[in-house]
């Protein structure tokens, strides 16, 4: 006994039939090759859609062509040609770098100690 015997006679109605062919055509021709492209598509905006950064207010973007420093921009929404083409490092300007050579900045100017852990040099008494 089939399934139709059992449960009735069931088929579904001619239009329904025809939404399922065509929806059944459009998925393998899909197939064959315009999902191909499309996916290339896809992939292809995301790829160039990663070259966009952001300088802050206060930093400067390098942009960096096969490694050696290219261009350099100033603060907002920028684009370069991403990776591995060009890459770009942002760097704050406004931050004061120092090297101290020899002794440590007293930074606890209250106390006139140095904070825990941060060793200072101190000087012999004559």
């Amino acid at each position: 006994m089939d399934r139709r015997q059992r449960h009735g006679d069931f088929s579904p109605p001619g239009e329904l039939t025809q939404v399922f062919e065509t929806l059944r055509e459009r998925t393998q021709r899909f197939r064959a090759g315009r999902g191909v492209w499309a996916i290339v598509a896809v992939v292809l905006l995301l790829w160039l859609g990663s070259g966009f950064y952001i300088v802050g207010p206060s930093e400067r973007g390098v942009v960096l062509l096969f490694g050696k420093a290219a261009d350099q921009t100033e603060p907002g929404l920028r684009y370069r040609l991403p990776w591995p083409i060009q890459n770009h490092a942002v760097v704050d300007i406004a931050q004061v770098r120092r090297a101290e050579v020899g002794f440590r900045t007293v930074t606890d100017a209250t106390q006139g100690r140095a904070p825990r852990g941060v060793p200072v040099r101190c000087r012999r008494r004559r």
